[in-house]
């Protein structure tokens, strides 16, 4: 049954990204060595242009390799000093400069290389998701296990708000257990002017190896970007949250935390092209006093083709006082996996 939900689950969003294609390409990029490029822009992150096209379908462009461009799409613009403009982007007479156009009639030349990160502001619901799905499988014959793992996440982008949701799916099974490892979340973000954002969070986990049957996470946090350049970005934040646990002894309890968390990201060109991700988040019980909570993850991510990747992932959490007895104090492991961007 789970593993038909995941089929449901890749076949819907895939679906859903297939829609998105067809939206109308209307942005130029122009490069240095005279290329011009008829696409949509999708976003700037960490020195890399993705773009749209009818054609060939997602491309990936050194940010540096580009000389102009121009869309009539409203972006948040991220500028060097972390400074942010929402408005259109036109060709300028000089190479490597571009006009920003924003506010009531007000246009701006600047250096493209000003720009470290671009963000579509969606116009309509559809118009603005992006988002990726991967599945992973394997089985080992000496012990009978087989395990899945699925990840699935899409954002919406408006003016200051950045909408996200995300599921991930580990599921072990051999002759003698089922292992789970799930969590569902939702998250909304404002950012304001500069490096500062809100953030509120709904979420729901299971562990079957800490011994968490259910528990449901809400908490808000406030957030730094302490380094955004075109090929790194560091974020960090920090905040409280309620978690409301039911054990594998059907035991329920609610807790008080706070929650420390840095997320950082690692862009590089390279061929295949690479992107390394790792975050870590600290939950110290604020009213079950000693109780201490983390979760740590890692990955790396080849693109294997336009718009496909192959990733492989490392998690650990912890948590030195679980609910139930007989839950482990620790869960770890790794995963491979197959995964499509929309």
């Amino acid at each position: 049954m789970e593993k038909r939900l995941h089929i449901l689950w890749i076949i819907g969003l895939l679906s859903a990204s297939f829609s998105l294609q067809a939206a109308p390409k209307t942005d130029t990029i122009y490069l240095y060595n005279g290329d011009r490029i008829t696409c949509e822009v999708k976003q700037v992150l960490l020195g890399k242009l993705s773009v749209k096209t009818s054609d060939i379908g997602t491309l990936s462009i050194k940010w540096h390799r580009v000389s102009s461009m121009v869309t009539k799409q409203v972006m948040e613009i991220i500028l060097r000093d972390q400074t942010k403009r929402y408005g259109t982007i036109s060709k300028a007479d000089s190479s490597g400069y571009v006009i920003l156009s924003y506010g009531v009639m007000i246009e701006e030349i600047i250096p493209i290389m000003n720009i470290v990160a671009l963000n579509q502001v969606a116009k309509s619901f559809w118009s603005g998701i992006n988002g990726s799905v991967s599945y992973g499988l394997s089985y080992a014959k000496g012990t009978s296990n087989l395990q899945s793992n699925f990840i699935a996440g899409a954002k919406l982008r408006t003016d200051h708000i950045l909408n996200q949701i995300n599921l991930n799916s580990i599921i072990s099974d051999n002759q003698e257990s089922i292992s789970r490892k799930q969590d569902a979340g939702y998250a909304i973000s404002y950012f304001f002017k500069k490096r500062t954002f809100v953030s509120f969070i709904l979420g729901w986990q299971q562990n079957t190896e800490l011994g968490i049957k259910n528990r449901i996470i809400t908490g808000l946090n406030y957030g730094y970007v302490a380094t955004r350049t075109n090929s790194n970005l560091l974020k960090l934040s920090v905040g409280t949250s309620v978690n409301i646990e039911e054990d594998n002894q059907n035991n329920s309890s609610a807790d008080l935390e706070g929650v420390f968390t840095g997320t950082y990201n690692l862009y590089l060109f390279a061929n295949p092209k690479i992107t390394i991700s790792a975050s870590a988040i600290a939950y110290p019980s604020l009213t079950s006093w000693g109780r201490f909570r983390s979760d740590l993850n890692s990955s790396i991510s080849w693109e294997i083709f336009s718009d496909f990747t192959f990733s492989f992932s490392i998690y650990y959490n912890s948590d030195n006082q679980p609910s139930s007895t007989t839950a482990s104090n620790n869960d770890w492991g790794t995963t491979t996996s197959i995964g499509y961007t929309f």
